[in-house]
């Protein structure tokens, strides 16, 4: 059966620590329940591996590299390879199974690997990519059954399904063109910079050094990937992980300001209302 995911474990620069299966079948089915997390958050990380879900009750909101979108029930998605992501829960249930493997499960000769496989790892589509369509859902469906039910075999029939669903995404999503490839990888960068120093004093100018490039080419990138600025996915950024904290640690309001790149626990206090409309404390009292 799959396994459940009831907590995942996350180091300092929010990339996930869990192995997903073995050096030998480097690939792991999921089933989680969103209920049973914190406030219905599984918070922001990000890994090496690929990831396929689908959502099989009620409905989730995937955050991805600071987007949003609503993954409803009978739905799939695709996370690419070291795309910061997390689900929050819409409604009283999501539950969703994820498939999360890396690039050498399904390299089969180099070169289908190279035609295939490759230009999708290496960032030529897009981070996250919805799959409603009737063909793609039956694939993954008929893949988690096959793991479900481990008939004789079933490893053959898992594999198909997982491979007949990189090559439906292949197929019917194609790549991002050249300059948006640039500016795709460009805001990859610059978003896990953020990740990793949003507790220090940084802004616009180290943002854009992290990847070499202007200040204007920074704000140009932000808003033409994400529509927003650097400043704002900075505050913004911020705010998710004091809220994360706040819920899942016993941190006073002072170290989770500090960590969350704060210079005062009144400033903090006093934006976080500003977007939660209430106080850290209260926001503790009231989700907990």
């Amino acid at each position: 059966m799959a396994k459940t995911l009831a907590k995942i474990q996350i180091g300092p620069d929010r990339k996930e620590n869990d192995l997903h299966g073995t050096p030998d079948y480097p690939c792991e089915v999921y089933y989680t329940d969103l209920s049973k997390y914190t406030a219905g958050l599984m918070p922001e990380h990000w890994h090496n591996e690929l990831e396929f879900g689908f959502v099989v009750k009620g409905s989730l909101l995937l955050k991805w590299n600071g987007q949003d979108t609503l993954v409803s029930e009978n739905q799939c998605f695709f996370l690419n390879a070291n795309v910061a992501h997390s689900m929050k829960l819409m409604g009283e249930e999501a539950c969703f199974y994820s498939v999360v493997f890396h690039e050498k499960f399904i390299c089969v000769p180099k070169q289908l690997y190279i035609k295939y496989v490759q230009p999708i790892v290496n960032g030529t589509y897009y981070p996250m990519v919805l799959l409603k369509e009737v063909e793609a859902v039956s694939l993954m469906k008929n893949a988690i059954l096959c793991f479900e039910n481990k008939e004789p075999g079933y490893e053959f029939s898992f594999y198909n399904n997982i491979c007949a669903l990189w090559n439906y995404l292949y197929q019917n999503h194609p790549p991002i063109d050249g300059m948006e490839q640039i500016m795709t990888q460009r805001i990859q960068d610059m978003l896990h910079y953020i990740s990793k120093e949003y507790g220090k004093n940084i802004g616009v100018d180290e943002i854009a050094a992290s990847t070499g490039i202007s200040k204007r080419e920074c704000y140009r990138c932000f808003k033409s990937q994400l529509n927003s600025s650097p400043n704002i996915y900075l505050m913004q950024f911020r705010m998710n992980r004091a809220a994360e904290m706040i819920l899942l640690t016993d941190y006073n309001m002072d170290k989770i300001a500090k960590e969350c790149g704060f210079t005062s626990a009144t400033y903090f206090s006093t934006k976080f209302k500003g977007v939660y409309g209430m106080t850290p404390r209260e926001y503790r009292e009231r989700n907990r």
